[in-house]
């Protein structure tokens, strides 16, 4: 198991609603792999990956960490507050 997989699995621990499997859970890894490759702390990218859902979800929890993971940036800023990244 990789390091981006097991920070996935830690994020669907933590909130059931946030759980991945199968393949999304395997090609999100991968993306999550190359961010703490890159520098991120994994506390870091659980922080910002668990920010809270909106009340009403019209996409899969899938998308939704897609879309997330998609707005964070390869390697992290020196001085960057995890509580205000994308």
């Amino acid at each position: 198991m990789s390091d981006g997989m097991a920070l996935l699995l830690e994020l669907g621990r933590r909130d059931p609603r946030m759980a991945l499997a199968d393949r999304v859970l395997t090609d999100q890894s991968a993306v999550v792999n190359g961010l703490l490759a890159g520098g991120w702390p994994a506390e870091d990218l659980l922080r910002i990956l668990s920010m809270p859902l909106s009340e009403k979800i019209t996409r899969s929890v899938g998308a939704v960490i897609s879309a997330r993971l998609s707005k964070i940036p390869g390697r992290p800023a020196a001085n960057l507050d995890p509580s205000r990244a994308p």
